[in-house]
């Protein structure tokens, strides 16, 4: 595999139009996961990045949930009742 173009490598930070600082990084993680699945040279890293692009959504999705709460004034998710800590169910 060839060594990776410096200019390739960096990441265009200033390319899209980004609604928060949080949703801008959310997108150069994913930018720098997709650029090393394309340099994958075996399966196993495919799917290693494939998995930690799963993984950052889930934790930018739970973000963006917390950040909203945030600002609507709630510091906590409250659990549906019968789901939280504790519950026989």
């Amino acid at each position: 595999m060839d060594a990776p173009n410096l200019e390739e490598a960096k990441l265009d930070r200033s390319a899209k139009s980004y609604d928060t600082p949080l949703t801008k990084e959310e997108s150069l993680v994913c930018e720098a996961l997709v650029r090393e699945i394309g340099r994958a040279d075996r399966w196993s890293a495919v799917m290693d990045g494939w998995e930690a692009l799963l993984h950052v959504r889930h934790m930018a999705s739970a973000m963006h949930i917390e950040a909203r709460m945030f600002d609507e004034g709630r510091t906590t998710r409250s659990a549906p009742e019968g789901h939280g800590c504790g519950s026989a169910n």
